[in-house]
């Protein structure tokens, strides 16, 4: 005899079938799902692993590039001196053409007269020559000195060092995008390639504009504030510290519109939320700007402005990456709606 009760479903396997997050093991897609998901169940162990093999990967690539700016210091020393030169020669009391015209006349007499006292003329020449180039750096100083026997050869290290860094800032930040990639979804690691390349170009653009534009002004107000009563003897140490830490801030600002991009991007911040906070990086570009650059107002004002601008640039960029992200979760609804 047939039952006349109503046949129950299983309640539990009709939820689970209408649930839409539930993986499907047959859909590929939620496979692909899965497979993000899966790469946030990390321990702290395994980030602090993951970070520290990023870490070391990183300092090879500078060491590697470091070792090799060493070979070459000699060169790189004379082409980061350029700055300083042009500053001596901008705020020398003597015009540097009158100093040499002057030099070499006086050179020729010495030369005529050592020759009239029966001297070697080649002799007389050599002797001239290198008592007018001494003669010229005193008047005109375009070298360093250092102060301690080893801190000519510390210096060259830290010049080295920090070459590495500054050239090898597209494997620092290769390594950095390794590190932070297991936290993105499929699409979002795509962007390698133009994160690596916009990255390195903004940062060296930043060193090139502080190298050519702010530095040599910077130096020369330096260089000019106690002429003509004080004579300008740098260290090596500290010119080196001064000027290549200063292009790497300058480097690092430039790298601000990209960060923004990406942070609204993945979701992270709002774009909102950026222009909301924009005093405090007006605020923020002057502080940093007053503490890493030389106490004058152009220099200060120059990593100010450059800030400001490369935020200005970064909130269009942002506003560009909040719209395809509103665009694709409007298309992802459409699809789902009529499916």
């Amino acid at each position: 005899m047939a039952s006349d009760d109503p046949v129950h479903h299983d309640d539990d396997n009709d939820s689970s079938a209408n649930d839409p997050n539930t993986n499907d093991p047959n859909d590929p897609n939620d496979n692909e799902q899965g497979d993000d998901v899966e790469s946030f169940q990390m321990s702290l162990t395994d980030h602090l692993d993951e970070l520290r093999a990023r870490l070391i990967y990183a300092i090879v690539a500078v060491g590697a590039i470091a070792v090799l700016a060493y070979v070459f210091k000699e060169p790189l020393l004379q082409l980061l001196l350029g700055p300083f030169r042009s500053a001596i020669e901008q705020t020398s009391p003597i015009e540097p053409n009158a100093l040499d015209r002057m030099l070499a006349l006086l050179r020729q007499m010495l030369v005529d007269y050592g020759t009239q006292q029966g001297e070697s003329q080649a002799t007389m020449s050599q002797g001239a020559t290198l008592l007018m180039e001494q003669l010229r750096e005193r008047l005109l100083p375009t070298g360093l000195v250092f102060l301690h026997p080893a801190e000519a050869f510390f210096s060259y290290l830290k010049l080295a060092a920090l070459t590495g860094v500054i050239v090898g800032m597209p494997a620092v930040i290769f390594q950095l995008w390794k590190f932070v990639m297991p936290a993105l979804y499929r699409n979002e690691r795509s962007y390698l390639v133009s994160f690596l390349t916009s990255g390195s170009t903004l940062f060296y653009i930043g060193v090139a504009f502080s190298f050519i534009v702010i530095l040599p002004l910077g130096m020369e107000f330096l260089v000019g504030i106690g002429r003509p009563l004080v004579s300008p003897m740098f260290s090596i140490g500290n010119y080196i510290s001064f000027s290549m830490l200063f292009m790497l801030v300058f480097g690092l600002a430039f790298e601000l519109p990209l960060a923004m991009f990406f942070l609204v991007k993945m979701g992270l911040v709002a774009h909102r939320t950026f222009v909301q906070q924009w005093r405090f990086v007006v605020v923020g570009g002057f502080a940093v700007g007053a503490f890493f650059t030389p106490p004058d107002l152009f220099t200060q004002l120059a990593m100010a402005a450059s800030i400001v601008v490369l935020y200005v640039v970064g909130l269009g960029l942002t506003y560009l990456a909040t719209r395809q992200r509103e665009r694709a979760e409007s298309e992802s609804d459409e699809s789902e709606s009529s499916s």
